[in-house]
């Protein structure tokens, strides 16, 4: 299996378990992450590239699982990881916004 997709699935597990605890509830959380990759047809890299980029991203789910210590949940991280395999302004906002929090990767 491919680093980046084995990284991306334990991205999901972690975003599950963070809203599942956020939220009091079982079952998978990430469902919009989830959906987010059947519309892309499977392609994780064009799935973290938009969530980088949404603009809603640096305020609500982003800075609460930051702040949880669900840090490895966030696309940022992942991005950031593997920051070769991605354009330079997707790389660069991820360790942008994971400075601000004193993350390193």
């Amino acid at each position: 299996m491919d680093p980046l997709d084995a990284d991306f699935g334990a991205t999901l597990a972690s975003r599950d378990e963070f809203l599942r605890q956020k939220n009091r509830r079982g079952g998978r959380s990430a469902t919009g992450t989830r959906r987010l990759v059947r519309n892309r047809n499977g392609d994780i890299r064009q799935c973290l590239i938009e969530m980088v980029l949404r603009p809603d991203r640096a305020n609500s789910v982003f800075r609460e699982m930051v702040e949880a210590g669900y840090v490895q949940g966030t696309a940022e991280y992942v991005v950031a990881k593997y920051a070769d395999l991605f354009p330079p302004e997707v790389s660069s906002r991820s360790r942008r916004r994971l400075a601000e929090y004193d993350v390193q990767t």
